[in-house]
């Protein structure tokens, strides 16, 4: 049938169908003008089997499946007041058959509590328990279906602790029926406990369950809930049984907290500059466990600063609910709203914060830099004038501002200078901070370029300017965009166009490409200084030998 409707929906006259009309319903009739009152319609499940087969099969990650029965075990801690709980989740690939075993050591199960779970599907008891000051995670009674995403077979094993009876409760993928029996004396359990027996677990699903794989999900997900130490997580493959510790995160603190009729809204942020590696915010809802690793995750949040990875850590909302597949948030009427409130709230001052930490990184990048460039030039500059016929011949100013007749970087005066400096070149600079409450600019030491905040074109600009004697360039705005980079005589200084997209596309790409880009002008700008008046392909040649030089003294690493 077309669209699904099932039979009992014939069609028209024609094959065609009879589009709704447009009149108001009391137009189209009443049970006052004769019509018939609508009947009601109980709904019904077709299919159990299917039914419960979809419910077992909506991870997109199998780590979220197997997370099930661990925010089972943490729940059981939290119901039952245990502070020294501990979960073991035990990787047997060996094994015939093939299966995983999640370990706790909880109260165990009753003989009820086996039946509640096989007679409720979809129906949690969990949420009765959850008050103000208990936040357990599970409340759609469908966790223990998610065994279909990884096994053939589920066994609950227990034990309860007032009882010396072991039980186990077996569900089998696609049946709509579960097995409950008694363990003979070679299953007993010695102590009070639960354990999980996930049998039948296939070879492309224990490539995804490493033990660093695991390892690093579990430090993500679980990262509150271990950090205060509310339970202990442990993974074991073979002979080897690792502890899971909580994640860290590294950078600049960002703390805030947003309040809202359903309490609030915590950010634990950490910020970094700009760098290659990826970095995101995790949303943690109920029970203190994630529920997106990345907020972008989410579209309403996948803009700056989000998106930017220099902003990790956590966003708590303890109201949050999961989506049934356990990567989403329920975008419900009553809690969503709260939460991007919150979330726009504190977005513009985060802004701000990491607009500065660019600025910083900025700074310290270009201080070195500029050293870098100061060094090889010097080197190249050196060796060029030793073996070539032809001098280079500019006027510069020494440190005392007086003028000299030499080359533009005099080598001895730089040198002298440098061993001077010492250490402390890379770590000075000046720095203006326009980025949050309290923060003061500071006075300029070199080399570390000075900051103005001239607007050229509606853009503010930055000026960047080393203040090695003999060699001086400056990363500033033109008003002519075209231009890469130009000698500026009053200042004798070689300037750089920040506006150039040359300049923009090298400066986002890393520094080497940067440290590039700024030699091939510096090189440019020194070789017509020198040799503006030979011929073209003599000065292409003269370009070319400075370049090949300097290359030769710029540092292999940054």
């Amino acid at each position: 049938m077309v669209g699904g409707w099932g039979k009992g929906c014939p069609p028209s006259v024609g094959g065609s169908r009879e589009l709704p009309s447009n009149k108001a319903p009391a137009d189209r009739g009443s049970p006052a003008g004769g019509a018939q009152a609508p009947e009601t319609v109980q709904l019904a499940i077709g299919s159990l089997a299917n039914a419960l087969d979809l419910l077992g099969n909506v991870y997109n990650d199998v780590r979220d499946a197997l997370n099930e029965f661990v925010a089972n075990a943490y729940d059981e801690f939290m119901m039952g007041g245990i502070r020294n709980g501990v979960v073991q989740v035990r990787l047997m690939p060996r094994a015939r058959p093939p299966r995983i075993v999640v370990t706790d050591n909880g109260r165990g199960m009753t003989r009820e509590d086996l039946l509640r779970i096989a007679k409720n599907i979809a129906k949690s008891i969990k949420p009765e328990s959850r008050t103000p000051s208990l936040e357990v995670i599970g409340e759609k009674g469908i966790g223990i279906l998610g065994f279909q995403t990884l096994a053939e077979r589920c066994q609950i094993v227990t034990r309860h602790q007032d009882s010396d009876e072991t039980l186990c409760l077996e569900f089998t993928k696609g049946s709509a029926r579960a097995a409950l029996h008694t363990r003979g004396r070679a299953g007993l359990l010695e102590i009070p406990s639960t354990e999980v027996h996930l049998i039948g677990v296939d070879e492309r699903t224990f490539r995804v369950m490493t033990l660093p794989k695991l390892l690093e999900y579990f430090q993500q997900r679980w990262r509150r809930p271990l950090a205060e130490e509310a339970f202990r997580l442990f993974v074991v493959h073979g002979k080897r049984s690792v502890q899971v510790r909580p994640g860290r995160y590294e950078g600049e603190p960002f703390f805030y907290r947003a309040r809202t009729p359903l309490g609030y809204v915590e950010f634990e942020l950490y910020l970094t500059p700009r760098t290659q590696a990826r970095r995101r915010a995790a949303v943690v809802g109920v029970g203190g466990v994630q529920i997106l690793t990345d907020i972008t995750q989410d579209p309403e949040f996948d803009r700056h600063p989000w998106n930017s990875d220099q902003v990790q850590g956590e966003v708590r909302f303890a109201a949050l609910k999961q989506t049934t597949g356990r990567r989403g948030v329920q975008h419900d009427r009553r809690v969503f709203p709260l939460f991007v409130a919150a979330v726009q709230e504190v977005e513009r001052d985060l802004v701000r914060r990491i607009e500065r930490l660019n600025r910083e990184q900025e700074s310290l990048v270009d201080a070195k830099l500029t050293r870098a460039i100061r060094q090889a030039f010097r080197k190249a500059l050196s060796e060029i004038e030793a073996l070539s016929a032809t001098g280079l011949k500019v006027k510069i100013a020494d440190p005392a501002g007086a003028e000299a007749e030499g080359t533009l970087f005099d080598t001895e005066v730089a040198a002298a200078r440098d061993g001077a400096a010492g250490g402390e070149e890379e770590g000075a600079g000046a720095r203006e901070e326009t980025g949050g409450p309290g923060e003061t600019s500071q006075e300029a030491q070199e080399p570390t370029p000075d900051r103005v905040k001239d607007a050229v074109e509606g853009e503010k600009g930055r000026t960047r300017q080393s203040s090695a004697p003999g060699l001086n360039h400056r990363q500033v705005p033109f008003e002519d965009a075209r231009l890469r980079s130009r000698y500026n005589e009053a200042l004798r200084t070689i300037d750089i166009n920040t506006l150039h997209p040359d300049y923009r596309r090298a400066r986002r790409h890393d520094r080497r490409a940067f440290l590039d880009y700024l030699v091939l002008l510096v090189a440019k700008e020194l070789t017509l200084l020198n040799y503006g008046g030979i011929d073209q392909a003599e000065l292409l040649e003269r370009n070319a030998e400075l370049l090949a030089r300097v290359q030769l003294h710029l540092p292999k690493r940054l």
